[in-house]
């Protein structure tokens, strides 16, 4: 059907190509994410007021309140997607070597791989 020339198909196209990424999940669902805007926040507030009480300028307070907010929960992010893909990565290898040993057991695989690291 055709509303004002334009296919309604093609709404639909435009619409799926450019939708939220976020729509099916909660903020606090995806990793990392909600340590990270919590320890920014609380360090944010933290150096801004700090820095008020120091100097007792407002402006330049909530400028530092701002930096330190967005530079720790970058780094906070960062820094806990590379442990939390690292910890993945591992249980996956870790997951692999499991089945790999469970098929092999009780065949000759498993006692070349006894025999050659020496286990018994």
């Amino acid at each position: 059907m055709s509303v004002n020339g334009i296919d309604s198909s093609t709404e639909k196209e435009t619409k799926s190509k450019f939708s939220n990424p976020f729509k099916d999940k909660s903020l606090t669902e995806i990793p990392c994410f909600r340590k990270a805007f919590l320890t920014g926040i609380t360090s944010g507030l933290g150096a801004g007021l700090g820095y008020f009480f120091w100097s007792s300028n407002a402006r330049k307070s909530a400028h530092i309140a701002f930096g330190s907010y967005f530079v720790i929960t970058t780094s906070t992010w960062f820094y806990c997607r590379y442990r939390w893909s690292a910890d993945r990565f591992r249980n996956q290898q870790m997951k692999t070597a499991l089945q790999t040993k469970i098929l092999a057991e009780g065949t000759e695989l498993e006692q070349q791989i006894q025999a050659e690291t020496g286990d018994v």
